[in-house]
């Protein structure tokens, strides 16, 4: 879960009873009732929030890109659209707005690939 820049809401992702999951914004001090429901997809439970509280970086599994992705929710619009810019081949782990909102910091990490490596005599004896 995350706070809101104000500290007036958390967004949160909830587990299903029916299986899958949610992830969803409550008001904490009673001004709105229930949760608002971001997404019903498969979702990390890494979120960040824009400084300004209209915004919210989330990182969640993208089928086009057959791995997770960083994503933005706009409260106001309740338009979800994936961050441009990340190397496709780049599975994103975790997210963060900067104190000003201009930037994000990402984690991340990219598949390994095999080196071909044939072991000397040598080696064998040494173990």
């Amino acid at each position: 879960m995350e706070w809101s820049p104000d500290g007036r809401q958390i967004v949160f992702k909830g587990d299903l009873k029916t299986g899958g999951s949610e992830v969803g914004v409550v008001s904490i001090d009673g001004s709105t009732k229930g949760i608002r429901v971001l997404t019903k997809e498969q979702t990390e439970t890494d979120f960040s929030w824009h400084p300004e509280g209209t915004r919210i970086l989330m990182v969640r599994h993208s089928r086009q890109h057959a791995g997770n992705r960083l994503f933005v929710y706009d409260l106001q619009t309740e338009d979800l659209s994936s961050v441009a810019g990340i190397p496709p081949d780049v599975t994103v782990n975790g997210c963060d707005w900067s104190p000003d909102g201009r930037q994000i910091v990402l984690s991340g990490w990219r598949p390994t690939a095999p080196v071909p490596w044939t072991p000397s005599t040598e080696d064998h004896l040494r173990n």
